[in-house]
């Protein structure tokens, strides 16, 4: 079941003491989430909320792809860096 909809929280993140955002996905199944800083000024929010959203997307399929049988738990995801943008595609 892929992601159905998601809700993002903005948040002062005390241990930070930075602002931070919480993207929240529901499957139907289980409900996963992705914490991180809030992206700094220059920064596209569209393109964190769209990497954010990829990654969630991500563990809600591998979830279901393996019927939750290799130890993959529902909820929190983790964070990996966006792939580098290749100069070609950029045209």
């Amino acid at each position: 079941m892929p992601l159905r909809t998601w809700i993002k929280f903005d948040f002062y993140d005390p241990s930070t003491g930075a602002m931070a955002v919480r993207y929240t996905g529901f499957s139907g199944h289980g409900e996963y989430w992705l914490k991180l800083p809030a992206a700094p000024g220059g920064k596209s929010r569209r393109e964190q909320r769209d990497w954010a959203l990829t990654l969630i997307e991500e563990a809600i399929e591998e979830w279901e792809r393996t019927d939750g049988a290799a130890g993959i738990p529902r909820g929190e995801v983790a964070y990996r860096e966006p792939p580098p943008v290749s100069p070609i595609s950029m045209f």
